[in-house]
């Protein structure tokens, strides 16, 4: 049998045909598939959601609360309601639709890998109940490269279709309705003039083979790490010879061949993707017998990156032992609760380790393993404040009226104006300046 090429089998009279009552299930209301699914029943389509946690079906079932934090969710949920439907049962949810977006978590293994559990149990539900009905089943989760020769059996005379998600957390609203691309992996001809009539009216839709879109999702974010990761040792540079990174920043980047995207230094990249997608792909290329010293190379740099402010400051002040130290932020990064790798959550070991009264503030993330407090009871009388997420609150708070005078800001964010910081008597270090 030839090889399906999306590219010649979607341009027939019938391709993008498909009606706006068009059925879709999602399996898993984690991140990915709650927005998904509220972006798509805000598109039109009638959509029915499934996840095997009660708790949070039941939540969503009730309309008591989102059991997620992302801007605009809550809104377009309640907004979609007409459209969007909840149920505890897989029968419902599978066996209603035209069309299943599988959005279950695949989190990494101690030894870099991807457990598969959750999207082989969500595969499990598509065999038990539409194993041989003709349905388009479409991946949303991050799978490696090769998963859908694994996933055969399971899919019956389904078609499969891999669709990743580029979403930012606190933009993925936004980053769904109006992406810089869609990348959309088809097997047959089938899928990919389903996909064509739910993508019909975005822009730069991308129709490539399975592994392909599987290597793009990998390569998209092993890359923004990468960056991320330059500029952070780059901001350590500046530091120590007494450069601004902030304008060696929009130097690089006013480059065209460059562009200033993610060249921003930070406490180091955390998350739910940038961390499991680099070692998943490391993983990948070592099973495949290929080397990958820059990838390997970007995941030992951010490791090593999230201790740098910590070591900044303590050469300066010779120990943390005893000292109160108030550290703002707990989030990943501002506009989620997601404390996933967070740096945060590093630094907090280590200065507790080290002999530190460690008081935590962040307005809306929380941890089981860290106690948080009022961010006036956070600072106060505080010898070290940490600025670990970019939280606009904490732009222009007024850390001079609450810390003891002449404390020291660690600025991981660049939130502050030095001059202004250092007119009130505190002590300034930057990320880079």
């Amino acid at each position: 049998m030839a090889e399906f090429s999306p590219r010649t089998s979607i341009t027939g009279s019938n391709a993008g045909s498909m009606e706006i009552n068009l059925r879709i299930g999602v399996i898993g209301v984690g991140y990915v598939g709650l927005v998904t699914a509220t972006c798509l029943a805000e598109l039109g389509f009638i959509v029915t959601c499934y996840d095997t946690n009660q708790e949070k079906m039941r939540d969503l079932i009730t309309g008591e609360r989102c059991p997620i934090f992302e801007p605009r969710l809550q809104e377009l949920i309640q907004k979609n309601l007409e459209n969007l439907h909840f149920t505890d049962e897989p029968a419902k949810c599978i066996g209603w639709s035209d069309i299943i977006f599988i959005c279950v978590g695949t989190p990494s293994s101690e030894n870099g890998s991807v457990n598969m559990a959750y999207v082989i149990s969500a595969c499990d539900l598509v065999n038990k109940y539409a194993k041989n009905a003709g349905k388009v089943i479409v991946m949303k989760s991050t799978v490696p490269v090769g998963t859908y020769k694994y996933l055969k059996e399971y899919i019956g005379n389904n078609s499969y279709v891999y669709n990743p998600e580029f979403l930012r957390e606190g933009l993925a609203v936004h980053d769904f309705m109006h992406p810089d691309r869609v990348v959309v992996g088809c097997t047959d001809e089938k899928g990919a003039n389903t996909m064509v009539g739910i993508y019909k009216n975005f822009k730069n839709v991308m129709y490539v083979d399975v592994a392909s879109a599987e290597v793009i999702k990998y390569a998209s974010n092993a890359m923004l790490a990468t960056r991320i990761a330059f500029m952070n040792e780059i901001a350590q540079l500046c530091n120590n010879i007494g450069a601004n990174v902030l304008e060696v920043s929009r130097g690089v980047g006013s480059d065209n061949r460059i562009g200033p995207s993610f060249l921003i230094p930070g406490p180091g990249y955390g998350g739910s993707c940038f961390p499991k997608d680099t070692r998943a792909l490391c993983y990948t290329m070592k099973k495949a017998g290929i080397e990958s010293p820059i990838i390997e190379s970007v995941i030992r740099s951010n490791e090593s990156h999230k201790s740098y402010m910590f070591n900044f400051v303590r050469d300066a002040i010779t120990t943390f032992k005893d000292k109160k130290v108030a550290v703002l932020g707990l989030a990943f990064k501002a506009d989620t609760d997601d404390t996933r790798d967070s740096a945060s959550l590093h630094l907090i070991d280590k200065l507790a380790l080290d002999g530190a009264k460690v008081f935590v503030h962040d307005p809306l993330a929380s941890h089981p393993m860290v106690n948080t407090y009022a961010i006036e009871e956070a600072l106060e009388n505080a010898d070290v404040v940490f600025v670990m997420t970019e939280w606009e609150m904490y732009k222009e708070y007024p850390l001079h009226k609450h810390v003891k005078q002449g404390a020291i800001v660690a600025d991981c964010r660049n939130l502050f104006n030095r001059k202004k910081i250092e007119s009130t008597g505190l002590k300034y270090f930057g990320m880079g300046r």
